[in-house]
């Protein structure tokens, strides 16, 4: 009974901190910034990278990144960019975090 109280207590703690990152993440991409990249990250077990959601949109590709679910896209003059972003398949389209998708290790 001990053994499975600590694993629901670590599994609870688990999907805390997984909930906590995601809030985080939709808080980011909530609040209102200048124009300039958009980071653009897709499901990481697609097939479906984020270079072809941001193609599917006409965007233009700034930069790409280790992994193919992440990428960078340059910012559009059309309003709706982000929502069609999202339509095509990317999960989170983020502004900060662009610049530090693009800094090499």
């Amino acid at each position: 009974m001990i053994a499975f109280l600590k694993a629901a207590k670590d599994i609870f703690l688990s999907c805390a901190a997984v909930f906590a990152f995601l809030a985080a993440l939709l808080t980011v991409d909530l609040v209102p910034s200048k124009a300039g990249p958009l980071t653009v990250i897709t499901d990481p077990f697609s097939s479906r990278s984020a270079m072809a959601v941001i193609a599917e949109t006409q965007g233009q590709i700034f930069a790409g990144s280790r992994w193919p679910w992440i990428a960078v896209a340059a910012d559009s003059e059309d309003p709706d960019f982000k929502k069609k972003l999202r339509d095509a398949g990317a999960l989170f389209v983020l502004r900060p975090l662009a610049s530090a998708c693009l800094k090499k290790p």
